[in-house]
């Protein structure tokens, strides 16, 4: 595949959207981040937001903190791999 042309190549200056659904933030204090753990915690249990992650097929995964961290880097991990794979990436 390396001698098809990226849209960048082709003039189309554009970015796959990442399918993860999160809300980066620095660090706050203790009670900032559990007061917002604790927010989202709660959409995450609506109705509202259930409908959206079935209709649009998503896994409906709630993580935060070092588990979060964690998750990002091994699906940034992931992903190099499979570019690297592809020749999208060089070693």
């Amino acid at each position: 595949m390396n001698d098809i042309p990226t849209c960048k190549d082709q003039g189309v200056d554009g970015a796959v959207p990442d399918a993860a659904r999160h809300v980066p933030a620095r660090q706050g204090d203790a009670e900032q981040t559990a007061f917002y753990v604790d927010l989202f915690s709660k959409l995450t249990q609506t109705s509202e937001y259930k409908e959206y992650m079935e209709k649009q097929a998503l896994k409906p995964v709630f993580l935060t903190g070092k588990d979060m961290l964690k998750f990002l880097e091994e699906d940034d991990a992931l992903n190099r791999n499979l570019m690297t794979e592809a020749g999208f990436v060089a070693n």
